[in-house]
This record gives structure tokens, C-alpha cells and sequence, in this order.
């Protein structure tokens, strides 16, 4: 058994600072290839894990009274009343969160259908949990936004319903790579390192909508006027992603089109633990989870 390398899974996770300790227990284990008996792992796990929260816990107790993180979930908080739904440390890639945001949309609009907020839906932005991981061990945060239609729920041209242009939209593979070749729209850089890219874990083609990866259900004819409409609406929804991060000191690199992703750099990931927080550290998500049970 490798406990240097079981430990860094450990402090991972507690540093990221989403997971509860029951959660980083079994996101832990569920990590290992091991033939120790599973009650020996998860006897070791726990005993990691309280040791990683304790120290974690000390070291909060010097930080700044406003951290990066903090920073972060203010942005995020301001994003949503702006009508932006805006998710952190969501969904495992790209792709399941495109699909997830939907429910996300679904849950805003019947919270708005019983007077518990104003409806309001521009669009979206989320980083996923290979995004946390990243931006935890370089600095360097990952940023997915679109447009999406109030109306129709519509997220990058998927409606959140099976309907039938929804399954007319798609190729033999599944994703609309030959529509946005032909609708003129092109292939940004996926490097990790460049403004926007998608990173490694994005391996799928990008839509051109900020999004990192191909947003299944994509409809656009060539020269249609929808391919326009849909990338000014979701640059609109880049700008508000943009200057909430901004107004809240944040580094944000972003070439101003809907082909990239949203960069954050230079951030110094401390996300805190400790009750007592400063103000908007509780989600807005969790916010309304709580309101529709």
C-alpha cells in the first residue's frame, strides 16, 4: 500500500474544499486500486482525513479575511442574481454538466412558478470538479458559460425535453461537429495552458460556446442567422460572467468570444471550512435546494 500517494488523494480533497468528511472518505477509496481489505483502507482513510481537516482547520484560522475562494463564490453569487445560473465544483466533465444544467434551469423556473425568486434565465456558468482539482494545484480556473432560452429552457440549442429536432440535430457520433463545420464556426485551442482553453480532460470538440466541449442537440444551418443570434446572446452572458469576477479583484483572461472558455489566474485556492464565514459563502444553489424541499 502506497500512504504517501493515498494521503495526497486525501489532502486533495480536503484542500478542494467541497466535500464533507464523510464524502472525502468514500471519494477516497473509491479512488483505489487496492488489494488491502476495504475495513483496513477505510479505518486508514478516516484516520487520514481527520488528520488533513484538523491541519487544514489550523491553517484557516491565519488566512486573510477574504480569501480567492471567498472571492469566487461572491462572483458566483452576484452571477446569479444577474440571471446567470451559476454552479461551482459541478458535475464530473463538460458534457454532464451541459446535460445537468438543464435540471438546473428546470428547478430556477419552478422556484420562479411559485414566488420564490424572479424567473429570471440569461444563460449559465459552471467549472467542474476536474476544473476544482486544477485550479486547487495551479491557480488556474476553468469557466463554462452559455445562453440558454427561457422560454424553451434551452441550453446551447439542447432542449431540456427529448424532442424530435433535439434527435434530428445529432450525427451518426453523437455530437455536432459537422453542423458547426458548416455553419462556419471553428476549432478553438483545447491546451490547458492557453486563455480559455478547455483543458485535458475536455476531449471532446468545441461548440463555440464557451463551453469546452460539443453541446449535443446543436442545430444550425449554414448562414443561418440562429449561429449569430446564439453567440451574441452567449457573449452577453461572458461579459456578466466577466465582470462579476472582476469587480471582485479577480485576474480574468477571456478574449471576448463565445469560441473560449473563461480563464481565472493566479488564484490562491483556500476554501474555508470553519463556521463563521464572510458573507454569500453559502451557494446559491444550495440556497434553493433548500427552498424546493
Amino acid at each position: 500500500m502506497n500512504k504517501a500517494a493515498l494521503r495526497e488523494i486525501v489532502q486533495r480533497h480536503v484542500k478542494e474544499g467541497f466535500a464533507e468528511r464523510i464524502e472525502i472518505v468514500e471519494q477516497s477509496l473509491c479512488e483505489l486500486v487496492e488489494d488491502t481489505p476495504r475495513q483496513q483502507l477505510l479505518r486508514l482513510i478516516e484516520h487520514m482525513t481527520d488528520e488533513a481537516l484538523a491541519c487544514h482547520h489550523k491553517e484557516e484560522r491565519r488566512w486573510a479575511y477574504l480569501t480567492d475562494c471567498d472571492r469566487l463564490d461572491r462572483a458566483f453569487a452576484a452571477m446569479e442574481e444577474a440571471g446567470v445560473i451559476a454552479r461551482q465544483h459541478f458535475s464530473c466533465c463538460n458534457n454532464c454538466g451541459h446535460k445537468e444544467i438543464n435540471l438546473e434551469a428546470r428547478r430556477k423556473a419552478h422556484l420562479a412558478k411559485v414566488g420564490k425568486n424572479d424567473g429570471t434565465i440569461r444563460g449559465y456558468a459552471f467549472y467542474h470538479r476536474g476544473d476544482t482539482e486544477r485550479a486547487a494545484k495551479s491557480g488556474i480556473l476553468y469557466i463554462t458559460f452559455g445562453a440558454i432560452d427561457p422560454q424553451t429552457l434551452t441550453v446551447e440549442g439542447k432542449t431540456s425535453g427529448n424532442s424530435k429536432s433535439d434527435r434530428a440535430s445529432k450525427n451518426d457520433n453523437g455530437n455536432n461537429d459537422s453542423r458547426l463545420k458548416g455553419a462556419g464556426i471553428g476549432l478553438a485551442d483545447k491546451s490547458p495552458e492557453a486563455p480559455g482553453g478547455s483543458g485535458a480532460d475536455d476531449t471532446s470538440t468545441i461548440s463555440g460556446l464557451g463551453t469546452g466541449s460539443s453541446a449535443p442537440g446543436l442545430s444550425v444551418a449554414q448562414g443561418s442567422d440562429s449561429t449569430f443570434s446564439l453567440s451574441r446572446n452567449s457573449e452577453e452572458v461572458g461579459k456578466i460572467v466577466e465582470k462579476a469576477l472582476m469587480d471582485q479583484g479577480l485576474e480574468v483572461i477571456w478574449n471576448g468570444t463565445f469560441m473560449h472558455r473563461i480563464c481565472v489566474n493566479g488564484l490562491n485556492w483556500q476554501r474555508r471550512r470553519l463556521s463563521g464565514n464572510p458573507p454569500l459563502r453559502l451557494t446559491v444553489a444550495t440556497q434553493e435546494r433548500r427552498e424546493v424541499s
